[in-house]
């Protein structure tokens, strides 16, 4: 076997019907030592409780406005970006504390100048979002 172990990421699990759930319950009720499942959910009331009953919960938290700015900053030199003043405080504060929608912001404003440039955006060296005004590269 080339790996130790074999994972099932199960997203949005909350949408697994159940029907789907039960054809699982056989496998997460005794998996084989290699496999595991992980089943990610915004709404874990929503899973049916036999699976809920053989499975650990870990919630996860928002992360604080402070070390997400420190990533970002990290990423953004690391990547050889620089953002204007203020725009990674409005990347976060539209992130909500979410790692996942904060870097999708931070994505949708990292593009080629190709992709934005046109007469409403700017020029291609400064890049124009209607809620973060300059993103340089």
């Amino acid at each position: 076997m080339r790996d130790r172990y074999k994972i099932f990421i199960i997203d949005e699990a909350h949408m697994v019907t159940a029907a789907g759930f039960n054809a699982l319950l056989k496998i997460v009720e005794e998996p084989p030592e290699h496999i595991k499942f992980i089943f990610a959910t915004t709404e874990p009331d929503k899973v049916i409780g036999t699976i809920r009953s053989r499975t650990h919960h870990y919630p996860f938290r928002l992360v604080p406005p402070e070390p997400l700015l420190t990533y970002l900053e990290r990423l953004c030199s690391s990547e050889g970006v620089a953002a204007a003043p203020g725009v990674l405080q409005l990347v976060l504060r539209a992130g909500g504390g979410s790692v996942r929608d904060t870097l999708s912001v931070l994505d949708q404003l990292i593009v080629t100048p190709a992709q934005r440039a046109s007469p409403t955006t700017g020029p291609p060296h400064c890049w124009a979002s209607p809620m973060l005004r300059c993103w340089t590269r």
